[in-house]
């Protein structure tokens, strides 16, 4: 099952989720929609974290680099410099 957490913060809750691939894709597009900034995206070989919050941008991006690309998460270190990546962590232990 996904697992959310949410915090609330002076602008708008910030949300880091423990999901994989696709799924945590998608999870932080909906969490987008509804106001929350996501900071975390992970798959099975480890999570990203951008203390800004992802916006949609990064999640179309993100899209095109999985769906069509078969990458990891890790793959973003190339499209954005405020992303870090730790390999084989879950969502929990990101900064």
């Amino acid at each position: 099952y996904p697992l959310c957490a949410l915090a609330v913060s002076d602008e708008r809750p910030v949300s880091t989720q423990s999901t994989w691939g696709n799924v945590s894709i998608y999870c932080a597009e909906k969490l987008l929609h509804f106001g929350a900034k996501p900071i975390t995206i992970s798959d099975s070989n480890g999570v990203i974290y951008k203390p800004d919050g992802f916006t949609q941008k990064d999640i179309d991006t993100l899209k095109v680099v999985k769906e069509n690309r078969d990458a990891r998460v890790g793959e973003m270190l190339n499209y954005s410099k405020q992303i870090e990546y730790t390999e084989d962590k879950l969502p929990w232990y990101a900064r």
